[in-house]
């Protein structure tokens, strides 16, 4: 989505991907940025909520969850 700006088939992709690997932060992470960058905070809370049950060490979701 960052590159071609093709935000819905970059959900449809990270959707996808969590249903793959649903014990694994990446889809969650990157479908949690995609949100926050489309100015989505309550659809993002929740996943990067999940990143940081899967991660407590992951930077990027406790940054998020501590300025949001």
């Amino acid at each position: 989505w960052q590159v071609d700006g093709d935000h819905l088939e970059a959900e449809r992709l990270f959707r996808a991907t969590l249903l793959l690997e649903p014990d694994t932060k990446w889809g969650y992470l990157y479908l949690a940025q995609l949100y926050a960058d489309l100015g989505r905070p309550d659809e993002a809370r929740p996943l990067f909520e999940r990143v940081s049950e899967l991660d407590p060490s992951d930077t990027a979701a406790s940054t998020w969850l501590a300025q949001n």
